[in-house]
């Protein structure tokens, strides 16, 4: 049948006939024609993946929201296009639709791959938080556009850049010194402490962070592997005992097995790693072990610095006391050399 036979039938057929023939047909007149039926037809003309981008382009023009989300779904809708939506007021009376469509259109429309970084500078100043979280959420996005986003007023945007792979020291400066403005702590505080516990924290993010006021904050620094010694022995004599307890553990962690390494004369030898591994994960995961571990710590290095010049001294530790040691902790708990 051809185009103009089609848009007969179509004039004198039924609401169902005509959107039967939105969702499967590409051309352009009789598509044309169809815009101004309904908004169901309108959207079932959107959703139609053969549908020309000139008839995309005038689809989004029609100012009903559930449309132009339709067209912003639509893998052929043009750059210009979706600038054009992108560009468009928050005002909800200029729309038919709800609110919330409206934003879902621009999070849709932040994410598609045909953006420029222009493009998404334009939603990264959107009023609406989740869509800026969306731009903030791309892998491509510019670091000069994130570095803004990084001291936005909503934590949810903050927790977004705060959970990307990577992040450069000068992102995790900007997100440590937004504080909270009290309308929403409890994420405030999340930004906080997941910046405390990322693997590749900055030294100097974990030093201001030790001062927070938060507890939990100053204790995930106190747990971080690459929080500084100085900034450790700072947080030993903090006023909450939690913290002070895992800065104490992280001081042992990182330091040897004193005696064990001076009659070895290596501090990678197997009964030295088995005695390292039974202190980090056995002995340093209750208080009692703690305690122990810091009165060792304490009290090892000059016994370890008087037996690592006297062969004889090293020997009679070695064999009646490392070894033996290192044999029981492997037959109890099963630890690997």
């Amino acid at each position: 049948m051809k185009e103009a036979e089609l848009l007969l039938v179509i004039k004198r057929g039924t609401p169902n006939i005509r959107m039967q023939v939105a969702r499967q047909t590409n051309g352009v007149q009789i598509l044309h024609f169809l815009i101004a039926d309904h908004i169901e037809t309108a959207e079932a003309i959107a959703e139609n993946q053969t549908t020309p981008q000139d008839v995309l382009d005038t689809l989004a023009q029609t100012r009903r929201i559930r449309v132009m989300l339709a067209v912003a779904k639509h893998p052929a809708t043009s750059r210009d296009t979706l600038v054009w939506l992108a560009r468009q007021p928050s005002t909800n009376e200029q729309y038919d639709g709800a609110a919330s469509d409206y934003f879902r259109m621009l999070e849709v429309v932040a994410l598609h791959s045909s953006l420029q970084s222009e493009d998404l500078a334009v939603l990264a100043r959107n009023t609406w938080p989740t869509v800026r979280s969306t731009v903030a959420s791309r892998p491509d996005i510019a670091e000069d556009i994130l570095l803004a986003l990084a001291s936005d007023s909503d934590p949810g945007v903050r927790l977004t850049i705060v959970n990307r792979p990577a992040l450069p020291v000068g992102l995790q400066l900007a997100l440590e010194a937004v504080g909270s403005d009290g309308k929403d702590q409890a994420r405030d505080y999340q930004v906080r402490h997941r910046l405390a516990r990322r693997s590749d924290a900055a030294t100097d993010v974990l030093r201001k962070l030790a001062l927070d006021h938060d507890a939990d904050t100053r204790r995930y620094v106190a747990h971080n592997s690459q929080t500084p010694k100085d900034t450790l022995k700072s947080l030993t004599t903090d006023r909450d005992e939690e913290v002070v307890e895992c800065a104490r553990n992280s001081l042992s962690r990182g330091s040897a097995c004193f005696i064990a390494t001076a009659s070895l004369g290596s501090e990678n030898a197997p009964a030295v790693l088995v005695l390292r591994q039974f202190r980090d994960n056995v002995l340093l995961r209750g208080r009692p072990g703690c305690l122990l571990v810091e009165c060792y710590c304490r009290l090892s290095p000059p016994v370890a610095d008087w037996i690592r010049d006297r062969r004889f001294a090293r020997n009679v530790v070695k064999w009646v006391f490392v070894i033996p040691s290192a044999l029981l902790v492997r037959i109890l708990v099963r630890l690997k050399p």
